[in-house]
């Protein structure tokens, strides 16, 4: 029987702020040099990193310029850029409570969606909005897309108890769920992206028919 892969790993406002400011400073520091000094993958590694070891690879030179393109086309390398990307792509402005979550569930097939959300004082943690992450994430391709994916609210919020919070030496918290919990959000989860992809499925054959308007979702990364 193969290993379940289940992990939740959160980020809260803090950890998400630090970590876009840091890989902007790099980037911007990397494209002015040209050189590769400290890596990227460690500058972005809260981010795309904390999940599995090794999630993105190290790289070559080559790779490592093309994803510090895609992060400056995020517009993370300048100071209104990086407020811009907390703000419309990641929900984070100065009236944004310590309650805000960025999540990463990895579920037992080892698919990655990253979701908003909050977490209460009764550790009860309350998931608004969903984007999957590309299975090939680990290449520039992948993180290009994650980067310009745009979050789509859930058909209804996901609503797990968190029994244990770990904090990890890279400044994520690891979400300990009980197994019933465990199985809602992997179930609801499913359930979300199904309903997102037969959307996307739908506007594109709407697109096809005279007289159908398509229409949009409301996006945090576009």
């Amino acid at each position: 029987m193969a290993e379940e892969k289940f992990d939740l790993t959160a980020f809260d406002k803090n950890a998400v702020v630090a970590t876009v400011n840091e890989a902007g400073a790099t980037v911007a520091e990397y494209q002015a040099t040209a050189s590769i000094g400290r890596t990227l993958i460690e500058a972005v590694a809260p981010i795309f990193d904390a999940v599995q070891s090794g999630l993105l690879g190290k790289g070559d030179q080559a790779s490592q310029l093309e994803i510090a393109n895609a992060l400056h086309l995020a517009g993370v390398d300048t100071h209104e850029g990086r407020k811009e990307f907390l703000s419309k792509r990641l929900g984070i402005t100065a009236e944004t409570g310590d309650d805000y979550r960025l999540v990463i569930l990895t579920n037992k097939q080892g698919q990655m969606v990253l979701f908003k959300g909050q977490m209460d004082k009764n550790n009860t943690l309350k998931l608004t909005e969903s984007v999957p992450v590309p299975e090939d994430v680990r290449s520039t391709l992948g993180i290009g897309q994650l980067l310009g994916s745009s979050f789509k609210p859930l058909p209804k919020p996901i609503e797990v108890k968190v029994d244990r919070e770990t904090q990890r030496v890279d400044g994520t918290t690891q979400l300990e769920l009980n197994a019933d919990e465990k199985k809602k959000l992997q179930t609801q989860a499913t359930f979300a992206t199904l309903i997102e992809q037969s959307g996307s499925v739908k506007l594109a054959s709407n697109a096809r028919l005279p007289g159908q308007k398509e229409t949009s979702g409301v996006g945090l990364m576009s």
